[in-house]
């Protein structure tokens, strides 16, 4: 059974610190691997109009836990929570808000957990710990933190940024990973997405998604060079804190090619056409093959 309940203050706790050696991974990319000092009570922040996922497992039917999120404002927060219904046996969500000194317990078979901060001029931060039931052991420390940039197509694309999106929402799974994914809602706001993401020195790695991004990453990393950057779909712009993420997708597309002129062929036509959705470096690879 699923039960959420909110205090009005919560005795801060803290528990051993650990060293940790991981790999961080995008999809099947492995990124870095980074030495860090974790504790069971983490730290987790929303920046305004983002949401942070804080917890997700890759379990269908996940194990019981017991989970205390504390928002210590200054605004006001909406915890979306996805769980295991035991007696619809349905993974069903729920969501509740959650204000400034607020605690919210929540105890069951929870899949994932995100906080959404809507408020347009405020961050919220706070802390949160996870138990397993069964084991009483602490669950969920992040072993790092990365942030997603997403160009302006944004989740329900159907392409590189639903992958991206699908990437990140493993790692976090399967390598324990605290992630921000944030949203440029036009071209203007990519420089300031990064720059803002940079400035606070809190991710292990910035991702851009996408060649849209590219001159604005160039900038952010010039400016920051401390900070580990990778940016997909882009190998004109390096740097010693810039990873390129790029693929051959002129060998890919070379298939398509050759079976789209069989089938033409076939049903009796001269050329087979092909139409891009605009004209940018990673569709000329495609052309090209």
């Amino acid at each position: 059974m699923f039960t959420c309940a909110a205090a009005a203050k919560e005795k801060h706790r803290q528990t051993t610190y650990k060293k940790a050696l991981i790999g961080l991974a995008i999809g099947s990319v492995l990124l870095a691997a980074i030495a860090l000092q974790v504790t069971a009570e983490v730290e987790w922040v929303a920046p305004k109009n983002t949401t942070v996922g804080i917890y997700v497992t890759l379990e269908a039917i996940p194990r019981s836990v017991s989970v205390k999120i504390k928002n210590e404002g200054p605004a006001t927060v909406t915890v979306r929570v996805k769980y295991y219904d035991e007696t619809t046996k349905k993974l069903v969500k729920e969501k509740t808000s959650l204000t400034k000194g607020n605690t919210l317990s929540l105890v069951g078979r929870v899949k994932w957990i995100k906080i959404e901060n809507t408020d347009e001029n405020q961050d919220a931060k706070g802390t949160r710990t996870i138990t397993d039931e069964e084991t009483s052991r602490e669950l969920a420390i992040p072993a790092g933190k990365v942030a997603l940039v997403l160009d302006v197509g944004g989740r329900g694309d159907l392409s590189f940024n639903d992958m991206a999106s699908l990437g990140l929402e493993r790692a976090t799974g399967e390598f324990g990973l605290e992630v921000l994914e944030v949203h440029s809602t036009s071209a203007a706001h990519y420089l300031p997405n990064l720059r803002n993401l940079a400035w606070t020195g809190d991710f292990d790695l910035i991702i851009a998604v996408g060649s849209l991004l590219g001159d604005a990453l160039a900038t952010a990393a010039a400016e920051f060079p401390d900070q580990k950057f990778a940016i997909i779909d882009v190998d004109w712009i390096t740097g010693p804190n810039i990873m390129n993420i790029v693929f051959r997708e002129n060998e890919a597309s070379a298939l398509i090619g050759a079976l789209a002129a069989m089938t033409a062929a076939d049903l009796g036509y001269a050329a087979a056409g092909v139409v891009f959705g605009m004209p940018i470096p990673v569709l000329y690879h495609f052309e090209a093959g």
